[in-house]
C-alpha cells in the first residue's frame, strides 16, 4: 500500500488507505505504551514507591557534640569547639608547610601538606 499514486485514485479509496494507516499507527503507539507500562510499572516490591524529600546539608554523626560547635563543618572546628570535644582546656596550633611536585610532562601539580616542627 502507497501513498504515492501514479494514476488517478478514486477519493474513497485514498480516505481508505489513509484511515487504515492512522488506525495502524495509533495501534502501534498504544500497544508500545502499553508494553512500556508493563516493564516500568514492575517492581520488586508489591509497595508503591515512596518519595522522600532530601535533607539538607549537616552533620550526620549519631553523637551530639557540644553547643559550642553548633554551625561549624567538620575537621573546621574552633579552637573552643576542639577543646570542649577532646576535654582539654587547651588547644596548640600546628604550623604546616605545603609542597608542591610539578610534573612538566602531563602538565599537572601535587600538593602536599605536612607538618611542620
Amino acid at each position: 500500500m502507497t501513498f504515492l499514486h501514479q494514476e488517478e485514485v478514486v477519493p474513497n479509496t485514498r480516505l481508505k488507505e489513509l484511515s487504515i494507516a492512522t488506525v495502524a499507527a495509533l495501534g502501534v503507539f498504544f500497544g508500545a505504551a502499553a508494553a512500556l507500562d508493563r516493564f516500568v510499572g514492575e517492581s520488586s516490591s508489591p509497595d508503591p514507591v515512596i518519595v522522600t524529600t532530601a535533607l539538607s546539608k549537616s552533620d550526620r554523626m549519631n553523637a551530639t557534640l557540644p553547643l559550642t560547635c553548633n554551625g561549624q563543618a567538620w575537621g573546621n572546628w574552633s579552637a573552643d569547639c576542639v577543646s570542649a570535644i577532646t576535654g582539654g582546656e587547651t588547644t596548640r596550633n600546628i604550623r604546616r608547610v605545603t609542597f608542591e611536585e610539578r610534573d612538566f610532562a602531563n602538565r599537572t601539580s601535587t600538593l602536599v601538606r605536612v607538618a611542620a616542627r
